[in-house]
């Protein structure tokens, strides 16, 4: 079954980027060639820090495979 499609739009440029919902938002960016400021890479540092203006976002599952 293939993963639920989304679309990220950049504000005020208005750029489009298609994303996969296995993708994380910084992931579909660099897919789509943007270089985006991403120090830790996790979410952690604050680098990558956006505000999101519609829409909604699933938390993210952060557990482990046993």
């Amino acid at each position: 079954m293939p993963d639920h499609t989304f679309g990220i739009t950049l504000q005020p440029s208005a750029d489009h980027y298609p994303a996969e919902a296995s993708q994380t938002i910084l992931q579909a960016l660099e897919r789509g060639g943007l270089e985006f400021p991403a120090f830790c890479r996790h979410g952690h540092c604050g680098l990558c820090r956006a505000r999101l203006l519609s829409g909604t976002l699933a938390p993210e599952d952060r557990t482990q495979p046993a």
